[in-house]
């Protein structure tokens, strides 16, 4: 285990994952359609990748390297942070971490990055010549 992965800091959020990879959300008032959960654990996922290192491939990775939270639906994408509505900025930066995490090879990762290409723009369209 890395030296970072010992640090209180790390450890204090690892004790608050639940069994299914993902973190409580935090209390109070909030709007029913967003996903709090979701959010969070994107939050406390990203925290411990970037600054703590963590990765799928090494031990004792939060959950045994499952977030299935932040893994694409059947159409890809990846919904919750606003209401029901997919959201390609929120679906690339957590590919992106799912990637730096060691989830490459995850097919749903795949399903994920080939949903980005599908909603690309063309830079060109409704531009006159």
């Amino acid at each position: 285990m890395s030296r970072l992965w010992r640090l209180p800091t790390a450890q204090k959020i690892l004790k608050k994952q639940q069994p299914d990879g993902s973190w409580p959300r935090p209390g109070g008032l909030k709007h029913q359609a967003i996903n709090y959960g979701l959010i969070e654990t994107w939050k406390q996922f990203r925290f411990l990748v970037q600054e703590y290192g963590f990765h799928r491939r090494r031990p004792c990775h939060p959950a045994g390297g499952r977030v299935p939270l932040l893994l694409p639906d059947r159409a890809g994408d990846i919904r919750g942070f606003l209401a029901n509505q997919y959201a390609t900025y929120y679906t690339g930066a957590i590919l992106s971490l799912l990637i730096q995490a060691g989830c490459e090879a995850d097919p749903r990762v795949e399903k994920g990055l080939q949903w980005l290409l599908s909603m690309r723009q063309d830079e060109w369209a409704g531009r006159s010549r």
